[in-house]
């Protein structure tokens, strides 16, 4: 039930305003004296206030003007009492903050009506304000969750340290809070594992992917080769996820003494710089993405090999650097090529400094997709 509070300075307007009000089924708390509004504010839990314009120790105005600075009762909606019709003074009571005016002497059926259309604004309000209020405490719940899940990718993209025999440096800037981007080193009898993957999108669903391809990945023997190591992978993906969805990765195992075996799944190709400065080494040979089809209906993956040389560079990514918009077009594959070509004779850390500085924008909305590059420097058995 509704409390409406009545404050005029005229003590019979009150009482006929208070029966009124009660006669509509609304609970009235009638005062005359303007410094008792903010006592009886804080005493009663009030839903609308009707108040005088005119009263000699203080203008109804600028109580007006008080309540809609207050922290407190801003909301409430005031509905004016006036005998003065002229228009200045209504548009002030306007421009104040009212809910509305009734103009003196007022009739019982003028009284419901604006009482009513004030409190059927005021529980519009209330019900969007606790819309707000509910979905502002989702997005906080939302928020902390996927700091928690970010927080647990990061731990499952942990990795073995590399041999002595490599050198080693990344650049991973997630979309948000979680990637869909996958990496993954394992060291197993002094060969180097790397798996390096991209979920399709990158939210909460790509992230759920790539803690699927770490439990497939554990599950895995080291021994497997590259290519059944996709075979695996793509059988558990295809039977686990719904259709549209689907991984591109690249696998890696190199041995000690720098031989190379890759396998692609639908990636961005892997690069090699050679030490001796002959022309970059562009390692495609791209199969399907992990995930559409069945096993049975791809045939099996392909393996690509290659020796390398002591002081070689080998970088491999994902499509959110290829894709990245530089001077109003995609990197690509050359660009990013061009762009490390470039600085082939830096030592391996600076270079991906300096790449991951490119891949800084100006405005970081224009970034669409998760960011991971790799790249290791072979040292020599």
């Amino acid at each position: 039930m509704a409390r409406i509070l009545i404050l005029d300075d005229d003590e019979s307007v009150v009482t006929q305003t208070e029966q009124m009000i009660r006669s509509y089924g609304y609970i009235p708390l009638g005062i005359t004296q303007p410094d008792r509004l903010m006592e009886m504010l804080k005493q009663n839990n009030v839903d609308l206030v009707l108040l005088d314009v005119h009263m000699p120790e203080m203008s109804g105005i600028e109580l007006l003007k008080q309540l809609k600075h207050s922290v407190s009762y801003r909301t409430i909606p005031v509905v004016m009492l006036t005998r003065d019709t002229r228009e200045e003074v209504l548009e002030e009571c306007l421009n104040s903050g009212a809910a509305d005016f009734i103009n003196k002497p007022f009739s019982p059926v003028v009284l419901k009506a604006r009482l009513q259309s004030a409190l059927n604004t005021l529980s519009f309000v209330r019900s969007q304000q606790r819309l707000i209020e509910e979905q502002e405490f989702i997005t906080q719940k939302l928020h902390e969750e996927l700091e928690m899940a970010g927080e647990m990718q990061s731990h499952l993209m942990r990795s073995d340290p590399l041999p002595p025999h490599y050198k080693s440096a990344m650049f991973f800037r997630p979309y948000s809070q979680v990637s869909g981007d996958f990496y993954n080193q394992q060291v197993t009898d002094g060969s180097l594992h790397i798996f390096l993957g991209d979920a399709t999108g990158h939210g909460i669903t790509a992230a759920l992917l790539t803690m699927m391809l770490k439990a497939g990945l554990s599950s895995i023997p080291a021994s497997t080769s590259p290519a059944n190591v996709m075979w695996q992978l793509n059988h558990l993906l295809k039977k686990s996820i719904p259709g549209g969805m689907f991984v591109t990765g690249i696998y890696l195992k190199i041995n000690a003494d720098g031989s190379l075996v890759m396998c692609n799944a639908g990636h961005p190709p892997l690069l090699v710089f050679p030490e001796n400065g002959n022309e970059p080494v562009i390692l495609d040979d791209s199969g399907v993405a992990l995930g559409i089809f069945k096993n049975e209906e791809i045939g099996r993956y392909e393996q690509v090999a290659y020796r390398l040389n002591p002081r070689d560079k080998v970088f491999i990514f994902t499509d959110g650097i290829t894709e990245y918009q530089h001077q109003k077009k995609e990197l690509g594959i050359q660009g990013v090529t061009d762009f490390l070509w470039n600085l082939r004779h830096l030592d391996i850390s600076i270079m991906v400094n300096k790449l991951s500085g490119l891949l800084t924008p100006i405005r970081p909305q224009t970034v669409k997709d998760d960011m991971t590059f790799f790249a290791f420097e072979y040292l020599g058995a």
